[in-house]
């Protein structure tokens, strides 16, 4: 009876030995439910409040169709508030603090007139979608921070980070030029 005991311990023992296997360098992070999560590795240095004008008929609204820039400017850290008319922008400006607005570029012109009286003096960072080059060109003249959705939108959300850098910095907002 004793021997069989032994014996049992014995397999059991190496069963246990076997069984573990020898993890290399990283191994650890892609085994089940420890990896990391893809998301949070876009995840922004400077969270901040972005009131985003989404006009119906504008690009930024196909964009936003498109690309689900909400969502993912939700991942990224930031707390986007959307907006559809201009009556509903000035109500937002005046009642809260934003950091940033994302508008189409056509609209960009008359909401910065309305941006001027708030109190907060968010930044505007224009949208736009599918231009042609030569209206790249012209926004990138006019607008030092210019957002082109992509579907790999990592260039809009290095733009929202330069400009809150820059902005923090009191230094003027400035952004690198992404893809360009």
């Amino acid at each position: 009876m004793r021997k069989s005991w032994l014996a049992l311990l014995a397999v059991l023992a190496g069963v246990v030995l076997v069984s573990q296997p020898a993890l290399g360098c990283g191994d650890k992070l892609v085994l089940l439910g420890r990896g990391i999560r893809f998301q949070r590795m876009l995840a922004t240095k400077h969270p901040a409040a972005i009131l985003v004008y989404l006009r119906p008929e504008s690009g930024i609204s196909a964009a936003d169709r498109e690309y689900h820039l909400d969502s993912l400017l939700k991942l990224a850290g930031h707390k986007p508030h959307a907006v559809t008319n201009a009556a509903e922008f000035t109500k937002e400006l005046g009642a809260h603090t934003y950091d940033l607005v994302l508008a189409d570029y056509s609209d960009a012109a008359a909401l910065e007139k309305e941006m001027r009286g708030s109190k907060a003096k968010p930044t505007l960072v224009p949208v736009v979608y599918n231009p042609t080059e030569a209206e790249r060109v012209a926004a990138e003249k006019q607008y030092s921070c210019l957002v082109a959705p992509a579907k790999k939108n990592y260039e809009m959300l290095t733009v929202i980070d330069d400009a809150m850098a820059s902005r923090g910095e009191g230094t003027g907002i400035r952004c690198r030029k992404v893809g360009a």
